[in-house]
């Protein structure tokens, strides 16, 4: 079977003009990769570091058994990818990526 992807698709006000613009200004801590010209699409990728943190339930269940719990992690990994068709720009978010932009 053909692999599948749910994809969420913005469109940005028409005074959104650049990219960067429509990141939101505590947003600071990020790589850009642009489009391959070979596509011959004008956009650019986005990708967030990623955070990672022990879940905060995880004191509790350790105080129910004897023997160490594995170390848990939760991760937050969040992109975009934004191309522009004829004066508007799109975007797609992948993860928590909606948290990126405006």
């Amino acid at each position: 079977m053909k692999k599948t992807h749910k994809l969420s698709v913005f469109l940005l006000k028409p005074y959104v003009k650049k990219f960067k613009d429509a990141i939101k200004e505590e947003v600071r801590d990020y790589y850009e990769y642009k489009i391959k010209k070979q596509t011959e699409a004008d956009g650019l990728i986005i990708i967030g570091s990623t955070r990672s943190n022990s879940p905060s339930w995880e004191q509790l269940l350790q105080q129910g058994v004897e023997k160490k719990i594995i170390t848990l992690q939760n991760a937050s990994n969040r992109a975009v990818l934004f191309f522009r068709v004829k004066e508007r720009i799109f975007v797609i978010t992948f993860g928590y990526g909606k948290h990126i932009i405006k």
